[in-house]
Formats: structure tokens, sequence, C-alpha cells
């Protein structure tokens, strides 16, 4: 969709609000897709951000556009499309409310993009959240319309029917019924449209009818006066792209969901609107950063002997050569890399594609020629000129998208003999020629072979062989194969002899592979129209898998997988975690660097994992465990009672008495007797607290059809404590820290991390050392106290070692909270780590062991169950954690929520927390493998200005850990 295009840099405002909303229905995500899948975390976050937004939109601003567009307001007159064409304007006048030739952005705000690199697995988000949409209507807290899946090509068609089979197999309970859109009034006239969702393509929507094109206009509802509505729920994939046409189409697609609201899904965003809009952001290079791919590195040899023409090339031809060479030795490194690596990763693949095939001088042709020249012979001046520039180009080069120098190629380099290219690239033990087979019913691939072989080394798929053989492999020896040796079909098995994939553009379309660690772009990225593909491209070679069905970079894995820590930093898994990208050209070079560089510029944070405390392995952490299915308060010996005044209630009682039981199922959709059997067992459902008013009648009601209907959760009387789950805290691995300090950030992170602590004698021995190697005793000394402190501040950041924290370091803030995302950066939290200080020494003394750590709300999955005041199950998750090993077999987890001057919701988490944990007056002791376990609850506050009921629960620095008696 066209926006304006002045220059200023657009950040992804609606993922900024959703990471400040802590608020939403109660409504689980779950992992389960289907028996063979599981949703990676961050394609379970997608959905989670999206529940936040429509909860946002419908809920709390009434799916009032002009009011949810305010969040907008930085940006609001850039996303403010101006439309310049008459037809297209007069179109869009009788839909929207236009300024001049300007759309406010008001009328275009519900929508949300979901900006996931290709090979993400953006389709089992999107059927994820088809299903979610669906549970959102049943529940009535979106409204009822239908759903159309629209995307740009007939294979992304059927990839999308293909997982909706799956889900479908493993989920009969759920199942989503595929609908063609031309199909739409048929199936409206027969009845519901539940549970089925109408797909098309984006290219065949119009504003006129043809032979496969339909009208929008055949799809929109009229309301009661009269006016047109498009009330769908619209999903986009990778539909947004094109010309004057495609933007015409966006609009179309908006007004099909101009009452409904837009999801629009992409790896290659690039408008305004959709980089504002996006919900979830992980493109390439977030892709790649939470560890989901390899990283890229983008080589600065050129091949630019394949742009000469024939008179031309010789000049070139050694140069040409060379590099071709270097890619051939790149490839037989990471081979003999993968050998040492038994039982890890996928086998090295280099992928070649080429922009012309069936011109005389095609750029397969000369690629062909090249590997039949080293085919035959390797001159071993060239190959040693190759290897050393290659060694000298990795010793000072970063990757693209990544962390870190490549120095550790030197050495896989330098242990490569000329024989090993022919060993691992051709399959051969010498030097020889080559030959071509085919299989004779496929007409789209042909394989290389190298005479002294027995296998082939190459796979060139292409549109038609036909051409080739007629004009590149007619004097090369051919063998018809009569049986389907399936070679593409079978790269991805461990046995295939395949080290080369050679092909044009169109065969990498949908394909799915963890082996590509070298692409060879010639003759492609030169041009505006191919930037698409070349990032397309380079996206599918990003795919990782070192273990089966975990698809990580090893750091990642092994945190699951301890006994594979050891093999993270080895060259060999590092080169395997590469994907080394060479051009034609510094021009295609450059259109890939800025290209990839765009795409870390999105953001103005980059992500930061900090430390895991390696003493915790030697300790039980202990977390409470609930029962994944709650029971409804109708159903509990102890149910949660339902907050109101007792002007609420009289008021409440008399509508009840009065409402007329099918009028309120007519209206409400729900049982009336059931609110009567709330209120007629008042002390057992309700609790009257004058402070608990609800001014808006039609508040106090929802909210108690919500209570009605919740599921509460309760403790899992079989299994009441587990040992801490790794997923459990999370929120250290996704600190994001404002770009211009991430460097220092790390570096000081590092340093604390590595701080130790030493006595005086110790110190004055360290600073000796020093002097010796010709510092000044100033300078020694000063090293030694840099390395030994604990603390590293950087603008307004404190980074701090404490030896008992879940994570090292501990950061927080009082002042420059916009520089840091996901530490302590509320005062009363940091007051609360600042009182800490004054009772370690007694936590010391009274424990056997203790740690602590910070909790967020975001990211983390420790929580309380509690009824919120609009009468829904909610997870109250406390600032922290404490974990108290006492003498005598007892264990206390402690709870502590530092508070401001705003008490939020306060008295009703307590309430939680005491029905669950509490017995008698006092904390309820559990038992755990010999262990006495009780869970306690303080609110840390300078002053409480509560009622008596609560004032125990509040505790200043003096008496903090107090209540902890040996």
């Amino acid at each position: 969709m066209p926006v304006a295009t002045e220059e200023k840099t657009i950040k992804p405002v609606l993922l900024h609000f959703v990471e400040g909303l802590s608020e939403g229905w109660d409504i689980g995500v779950s992992e389960d897709f289907s028996k063979e899948k599981k949703l990676f975390a961050y394609q379970k976050q997608a959905i989670v951000n999206t529940l936040k937004v429509l909860y946002s939109f419908y809920e709390r601003h009434r799916a009032d556009k002009e009011e949810f567009a305010g969040i907008y307001a930085e940006y609001y007159d850039l996303l403010s499309p101006k439309v310049r064409n008459e037809k297209l304007l007069s179109l869009l006048s009788e839909f929207y409310r236009l300024e001049g030739e300007t759309l406010p952005f008001a009328e275009l705000c519900n929508r949300m993009s979901f900006w996931m690199a290709t090979g993400s697995g953006k389709t089992l988000v999107i059927v994820k959240l088809i299903d979610l949409l669906f549970d959102l209507m049943q529940e009535k807290a979106i409204p009822q319309k239908p759903i159309l899946f629209l995307t740009a090509r007939e294979d992304l068609v059927d990839a999308f029917r293909r997982e909706l089979v799956e889900f479908n197999i493993s989920n009969p309970s759920r199942q989503i019924l595929p609908v063609s859109l031309a199909e739409y009034e048929k199936e409206k006239v027969q009845g519901s449209l539940f549970r089925r969702v109408f797909y098309y393509r984006m290219d065949l929507i119009s504003d006129e009818r043809g032979d496969k094109t339909l009208d929008f206009r055949s799809f929109l509802d009229r309301d009661r006066e009269g006016n047109l509505l498009g009330n769908w729920y619209v999903i986009l994939d990778e539909a947004h792209k094109g010309g004057k046409e495609e933007s015409k189409r966006q609009f179309l697609v908006s007004l099909l969901s101009k009452d409904g609201f837009l999801f629009n899904f992409s790896a290659t965003f690039t408008e305004a609107i959709d980089i504002a809009t996006t919900v979830y952001n992980l493109n390439l290079s977030e892709f790649i950063s939470k560890g989901y791919g390899k990283q890229i590195y983008i080589s600065l040899s050129e091949i630019e002997g394949f742009e000469k023409k024939e008179e031309e090339r010789e000049f070139n031809k050694e140069e040409k050569q060379k590099v071709i060479l270097k890619t051939l030795l790149l490839l037989a490194g990471l081979k003999k890399a993968k050998r040492k690596l038994t039982n890890l990763y996928h086998e090295p693949l280099a992928i070649y594609l080429v922009n012309s095939v069936n011109v005389e001088e095609s750029d397969l042709k000369l690629l062909f020629e090249e590997l039949l020249n080293f085919a035959r012979f390797i001159p071993d001046t060239l190959f040693k000129k190759a290897r050393e520039e290659l060694a000298e180009e990795f010793r000072d080069s970063f990757y693209i998208l990544g962390d870190g120098k490549l120095v550790f190629m030197g050495e896989i380099l330098m242990d490569i003999q000329i024989e090993d290219i022919y060993r691992e690239v051709y399959n051969a033990n010498s030097s020889g020629t080559i030959e071509y087979q085919y299989y004779e019913k496929n007409d789209q691939e042909v394989v290389l072979k190298h005479t002294g072989a027995n296998t082939p080394f190459a796979l060139i798929k292409i549109g038609s062989i036909e051409k080739i053989k007629k004009n590149l492999l007619w004097e090369y020896q051919e063998t018809v194969l009569y049986e389907d040796p399936k070679y593409f079909e079978r790269l991805n098995e461990p046995d295939s002899p395949v080290n080369l994939l050679i092909g044009s553009r169109a065969f990498y379309e949908g394909w799915d592979s963890p082996r590509p660690n070298l692409i060879v772009f010639i003759n492609l990225g030169t041009q505006a129209d191919a930037k698409k593909f070349v990032l397309q491209a380079t996206g599918r070679g990003v795919r990782i898998e070192p273990v089966k069905n975990r698809r990580q970079r090893l750091k990642w894995v092994s945190e699951h997988l301890p006994e594979l820590r050891d093999k993270v930093d080895k060259p060999e898994v590092k080169a395997l975690e590469t994907l080394f990208v060479f051009a034609t050209s510094r021009k295609a070079v450059e259109t890939i660097l800025n290209e990839l560089t765009k795409l870390k510029e999105v953001s103005e944070y980059s992500q930061v994992e900090l430390y895991k405390n390696p003493e915790l392995e030697r300790h039980i952490l202990l977390i409470p465990k609930y029962k994944t299915k709650g029971k409804s308060v109708f159903e509990l010996e102890n149910p949660p009672k339902f907050k109101l005044s007792d002007e609420n209630y009289k008021l409440l009682k008399l509508y009840l008495d009065l409402m007329p039981k099918e009028r309120f199922a007519l209206e409400r959709n729900s049982d009336l007797e059931k609110l009567r059997e709330i209120v007629k067992n008042s002390g057992r459902y309700l609790s009257i607290d004058n402070e608990c008013h609800y001014r808006n009648f039609e508040k106090l009601l929802k909210a108690l059809l919500n209570y009605s209907k919740a599921q509460v959760q309760d403790i899992d009387e079989s299994e009441p404590f587990i040992p801490l789950p790794e997923d459990a805290i999370v929120h250290f691995k996704e600190i994001m820290v404002k770009k211009e300090l991430v460097e220092e950030f790390k570096r000081l992170a590092e340093e604390v991390f590595n701080a130790k602590e030493m006595s005086e004698s110790e110190k004055l021995n360290k600073t000796a050392e020093y002097v010796k190697k010709g510092k000044t005793f100033e300078e020694a000394y000063k090293l030694v106290i840099e390395e030994t402190s604990f603390i590293r501040n950087i603008d307004g950041i404190t980074l701090e070692k404490r030896l008992s924290h879940y994570y090292i370091p501990i950061v927080y803030t009082k002042n420059t909270q916009n520089l840091v995302k996901h530490v302590i950066s509320v005062e009363s939290e940091v007051n609360f780590i600042e009182a800490l200080r004054g009772k370690i020494d007694k936590l010391d003394k009274i424990c056997e062991y203790w740690f602590f750590s910070k909790l967020d709300e975001q990211k983390d999955k420790i929580y309380i169950p509690y009824m919120d005041k609009e009468g829904r199950q909610a997870r109250f998750i406390p600032d922290f954690i404490f974990w108290l090993k006492l003498k005598k077999n007892k264990y206390v987890i402690y709870f502590i929520d530092p508070k401001g001057s705003a008490h939020t919701d306060y008295e009703r988490k307590v309430d939680g927390y005491e029905r669950i944990f509490v017995e008698n007056g006092k904390p309820k002791e559990f038992e755990h493998k010999g262990l006495k376990v009780e869970v306690r609850l303080r609110l840390f506050n300078k002053d409480y200005s509560g009622g008596e009921k609560y004032k125990d629960y509040w505790v200043n620095s003096q008496a903090l850990f107090e209540d902890l008696v040996v």
C-alpha cells in the first residue's frame, strides 16, 4: 500500500505497545499443533502478542478505530496514504471518510503485521491464529465474522492446505474446513460458516468479475441503514508486494476488513504501514540473533568473470577461476569439519544460483566450464593462492547478520589439500572428467558425475533439461536411468551424494533444507526485481538443525542437552553454523548488504543474553505446579470470592429477580440460574467490600458472568511442586539494549560475570604481577580493583554480580528505562534490591543455601492464580522469587512484590495466594521428597495505607524476612 515517503525511520509501534501490556483474556496459548509438530517459543509469542492486541482493540478500545489509532500518533501523518489515482480515490470515497487525497490512518489501523523470516514457520502460526479466532468468537470475546486467507501464489495455497490437513488429523474436535472464496455464497446459504476458512489468491481479487477474478463487492455485508460493511477477518500471506495494480488490491483487501481485522504475514516488509503495525518481529536479523538460523557472512570476493562478454573474459579468467575454486575449497573444508562432529549437523551443500540458463553464453555454461576444468586439474599455485586469500579474508571479517569474527575459519582452511576437493566435492580420489545422468521420466533434473567416482556430485535442477543436454552436455558421456533416483527429493537424506545444487530461481520456492552452507549468486541480485529472490534464497539457506528436531544453533540446544556444551565453541561447529554468501559483483554484494542491514535497523534495540548462575546446578529450586485444567467456581470446595460493594449487591439482586430467564439467555447467551445461585449463596461466592464498587452496572454484570464461567486453577495435590523448568525464567535471555550501548553493555556484563573475590593479600600479589609486566603500581592496582569489582555502570544502568541471583549480572536502573528493557527499572523494585543488601548476612546465617530471581510478567511463567476485578482467572507474577533452604529440611518459596504508591489490585492477588497457600491463618505446609515446603508472599513498600486484613503482608526494609524463624 503506498505511503508518504519522507525520510523518517519507522519503528514497530504496535510491537512496542504490546510489550507494555500485561493484561488480556485468560486464554492459554497451547504449543501443540499436531502429533509431529509443536510451536517454537517465538511462534507461540506471536500468538500471545496477537491476543494482547485483539484484547486492547475490542475490550479496552471497544473497536473504536479513532481511539486505537492514538497509539500511532508519532507517525500518524506518515501512515496516512495519499491517493493520486482519481478512479481509486472515487472508489475509496464510497467507503472511507477521506481528507482530500488523504486516507486517514484511523481508517486502516485495525491491522497487525507479522514480520517472520523465510523458514520460521509462518503457516503454522497462521493456522493457530485461525484456531484462536474461532475460539475468541465462540467465547464472544470478538465479533462473529468470516475468515479469509489470501496469498500470492498457488503453491502457497497448497502449503496452507497441507498444514490444515495435518492440524485437523491431530485435532479432530477442532477441525478447520478450507473452502474456496468462490464458494462463499453457496456456503452462506447452506448455514453456519463457523470453523470454515475461505481462501483465494490475492491477485484474483479485483473490483470487477472475470473468469477466475472475483469482485470484492460480492463479499461485503450491509448494516441496517444499508451501508456496505467489510466484515471479514482477513489473513494475508506474502500478498503485499507488487506494482500499481497490486497497490490497488491492497486497498480492496483493506475494504474487506474495514469492519473486521487485517493480519498481514511476510518475510520482507518495506512499507511504513507494515513496519509500524508489526506485532511480532522475527525478520531474518531477529531470527538469527535468537539462534534459529545460521549466521550470515558475505564474501567480498567477486565473480566478475561471469559478467564479461566472450572477448573480454580471457583477461579475467584466472580471477574467475580463483573465486569458483574458493567456493569448492570452502565446501571441502566444511565437509571435513562435519566429519569431526559425529551425530551432529547436516552434510554441507553448496548452491549455485544462475540468472541465465539457455542462452549461448549462459551463466550455467560458464559455471559448468569451471567445474569441468577443476575436475580435470587443479593448479597447485592457484589453489594455494585461493586458500591464502580466503584465510586472510576471514582473519578480519565479521558476520553481516550474526555476532563475532570468522577467524576460526583459518584453522579449517589450512587443513585442506587439493585431494580433499576431489574427495569431498567430486566424490572422487583424483582428477578425471565429467559425465551426466538423468531419469528418463524427469525432464527437470540432470546430475553430474566425476568419472573417477561411483556417485554423482552435482544436481542441476531447472525448468527443462532438453536445451542443456543439447547446448551444454552434448559432447559428454550420457547415462539414461530407468529407475527414479529422486536426487532432489532425497537431498536431506544423510546418504545423499549431492554436494552441489545448481539451478535458477524456479526450484527454490518452497524448498526446505538445513544443508546449505554456501550460496553463490551468479548474475543475480544486480537488478531491483531480483532483490526479493536474493533475500528469500538467503533466508532459506539459514535453516539449521544440529540435532534432530532441534532447530537452533548449538549454544541454544545445549541448554537442554548439557552434554553438548563443550562443543559450542569448536571451530567446526561455528563453521557449520555459518552461511557463506558469494555474489557476482560488488553491486550485487552491496544490494544484499544493504537489504540485510536494513533488517537490523528496524528495531532501536538489540537482544542481549545474560549468564545463568553456574552455582544453580548444585541446588534444588522448586516452583508450584498447578493443575492444567481448572474447575468452575461451582465445583470448588473453597472458591475465590467475587468482590463488589453493598450497593452493587442490592442492585444486582433486584436485576436478577426481575429479569426473565429466556430474555437473559437471548441477550447474553448465558445461564441466568448460575448468577442467581451466586447471589443466593452470597456467603460462599461473594465478598462485600465497598472499596470494590462498580460504577457501571454493565461492567459489573459482565465481570460476574466472567466469574461464573471462569476455570479456576488450583495446586496439583499429586505433585504440588516441581524443579524449576528451563523455560520458566527466560527474560534474562532477551534483555533489550539500545543499539548504541550494546557492545559496551556486553563487555561490561562479561567483566562482571568473570569478576572474582580476592583477599587483600591476593590483590597485592596480583598487583605485583602487573608491575613485573611493565605497569606502574597505580595502573596495576587499578586493574586489580576492576577485575574484582562486582559492579559496573553505563549511562545510569547498573550491572551487578550478586552471587545468589539466578543470572549474572542483575541489571537495574531508576532513570534510564528507555535504554534497556526487561530489567529492574521500577523505583520500588530498585529500592528493594538496595534494601536486600542489608539482609544478605541474615539469609546466609539462617539458610543452608538461598537464591533469588527477578521475574518478568511479560516473559516468565512463575505465577499465583487469582481472580481479577473483571471476574476472570488471571496470573499474578510477583517481581521477585526467593528459594530459601532453611535448616531441618524446611524449604520456603518466598515471593516478594515491591509496590509503588498505586497498589494495583493487590487485595485480589493476596486473596488468590491465601486460597491456595494459607491454612488456618498460617502458611500451609506441603511435603516434597523429604522437604517441608511453604510458599510465602510479601508486598514491599516503606509505607502501608491499606486495610487491617492485609497489613501483615506489607513489609519495609527493617521487617524484610523477619517472619522467618529457624
